[in-house]
């Protein structure tokens, strides 16, 4: 074995000679493509190198053999790149897109399958000298001695971990904004922070390196229900299943049904979350885990829905009974249409199916007025819940606030007309002692801001509007004061909250075209109550003239 060092001397490279003769290795003619090779290179790939005969084929030749040489054996799906050295000499890199390396016996196994199809594409299989048989060698990473003494500390914690269950578990509410009251909890894992694995991440990470994915997810499900049981669940408990544990209870000694029903936990109250990640690999074999555990009781919700790529699909397929939405697409959504528009159209497509929605993350009341207005009627988020070791239920407050919003919404449908109190959303505001600074700092920070009150003992000195503040910044090179004071406009648009949608409209429509974008402010009482969007106002009108309509 030879041993070729890499420039940043963090890895080596060996190269194992497996298969036939590979003389004069040498890389000084071309430099520039060792380079591209070490850049190239990922954890997980594979690199063949490969020396033609010298006079047998042009590169272009070469490379076109080795591709169609490719198509017939590559086990899974690849990105293959083509690096050339010399005029017949060329590495391969294969990187496996699932991330996962090939191992020993499959590299092994991909040379000798990758040397007999280039044989025959080339014609070359009857040949017996070998100097005219391309020869191939692998060439795959190494770690270094302290990467993989990482990598075993890594696994002796996991595995710590896991005999000793030495992680916890939360548990936080999923509320029923029809009631209002909770309808569920979510089990939430909570690792160990104490060893040199201290984000619950890098557990997953060594699972996955180890594969013990698996062993993972049985013993924090085993220690959900044993928890779940101590609180004394009565609602719904949802639990997160990796693709991989649910093959393994095929050949567990106890199913799931049963660790449930020994720990008094019905199936028909357990959702079982299985992320869009997972749904993309082995799919058919899934669906099929998926129905076995309906046959046993258990409901299915796809969790993180939106983050992905397949998400109408997989509700399609799999016909969860949840649907649960991601807190990216939750955050700052009253202040994204198109957000909401993809919102309602997976509520729209979940009810067809018997689906309900669930929205995670929601943390402030502008969310949750949104979500709502939506016809989401589940909710996960720090407003109405923090995870905690009990199951507690939704404070009075936000009962009583969910109350009052249903009512609205409810008011809505039966009404012709709309009040602007039925619409307005909260506003993100500050006093008039705040410094400059600090206001264009929140400003910057928050893409989804759209505008930012000024206030004096809360009644309305003047709004900045993201559009004009960001308009008017120069980098650091400008003083905040000085690009606040240009972009400030001291006589926003101010209307009672009483005041209907199609008098607020009709002062918008004369405002000036400059401030043709600004937020309406609603005052109750002289004092700041909420703030109106162009959007908002424009939303329900039409929905206002649709409800007209269909009473015509």
């Amino acid at each position: 074995m030879s041993v070729l060092p890499r420039p940043d001397g963090d890895r080596d490279i060996s190269l194992n000679r497996i298969n036939g003769p590979f003389p004069h290795l040498s890389f000084n003619e071309d430099p520039g493509a060792v380079n591209t090779l070490f850049e190239t290179m990922a954890p997980e790939s594979v690199v063949l190198m490969v020396r033609f005969p010298a006079v047998t084929f042009s590169a272009f030749r070469s490379s076109e053999l080795m591709c169609n040489a490719f198509k017939s054996i590559v086990p899974e799906p690849c990105e293959v790149r083509i690096i050339p050295h010399q005029r017949n000499l060329f590495s391969i890199i294969l990187t496996p897109k699932s991330g996962i390396p090939f191992d020993a016996m499959q590299v092994n196994a991909l040379l000798k399958l990758f040397q007999r199809a280039l044989e025959d594409v080339c014609g070359l299989a009857s040949i017996t000298d070998l100097d005219q048989i391309p020869a191939v060698l692998p060439l795959q990473r190494v770690g270094s001695v302290d990467h993989l003494q990482q990598n075993i500390a890594n696994l002796n914690q996991l595995l710590e971990t896991i005999v000793q269950r030495k992680f916890r578990i939360q548990f936080q509410p999923i509320t029923s904004l029809k009631e209002p009251k909770v309808f569920g909890y979510e089990a939430l894992v909570r690792m160990p922070q104490d060893g040199i694995m201290n984000r619950p991440g890098l557990y997953y990470q060594a699972a996955d390196r180890a594969r013990l994915v698996s062993w993972l997810d049985i013993a924090c499900q085993e220690k959900c229900f044993e928890e779940a049981q101590k609180a004394g669940v009565r609602d719904h408990l949802f639990i997160n299943m990796d693709a991989e544990g649910l093959s393994y209870f095929e050949v567990a000694e106890r199913s799931l049904k049963e660790q449930a029903e020994s720990r008094g936990i019905s199936p028909s109250r357990v959702v079982i979350e299985i992320t869009e990640r997972q749904m993309v690999g082995d799919y058919p074999k899934l669906l099929h885990d998926i129905e076995r555990l309906r046959e046993q009781g258990f409901k299915i919700a796809i969790d993180d829905a939106g983050e992905g790529y397949s998400s109408l699909r997989s509700i399609a397929d799999m016909l969860p009974e949840f649907v649960k939405i991601d807190r990216a697409m939750i955050r700052s959504i009253e202040n994204n249409g198109a957000r909401q528009s993809l919102l309602r159209s997976v509520v729209d497509f979940s009810e067809r199916i018997g689906a309900q929605v669930i929205a995670e993350g929601v943390e402030t009341r502008d969310e949750l007025d949104c979500v709502m207005d939506q016809g989401v009627t589940l909710v996960q988020g720090y407003l109405l819940g923090k995870p905690n070791d009990g199951f507690r239920g939704v404070r009075r407050e936000m009962r009583e606030y969910v109350s009052m919003r249903c009512e609205t919404i409810k008011r809505r449908k039966r009404s012709v007309a709309f009040a602007i109190s039925d619409i307005k959303l909260n506003g993100v505001t500050f006093t008039l002692d705040t410094p400059s600074e600090q206001i264009l700092n929140k400003i910057q920070k928050n893409p989804d801001l759209e505008s930012v009150i000024l206030l004096n003992e809360g009644r309305i000195e003047g709004l900045l509007m993201r559009e004009d503040v960001m308009r008017h910044y120069d980098g650091c090179k400008t003083d905040a004061s000085e690009v606040l004071l240009k972009a400030l406009d001291r006589k926003p648009m101010i209307v009672d909250k009483s005041e209907s949608i199609e008098s607020v409209a009709q002062k918008m429509a004369l405002r000036p075209i400059n401030r043709s974008h600004h937020d309406a402010l609603v005052e109750e009482n002289g004092v700041f109550s909420g703030r109106i969007p162009v959007r908002v106002i424009l939303r329900a009108l039409a929905e206002q003239s649709k409800q007209n309509t269909q009473r015509i």
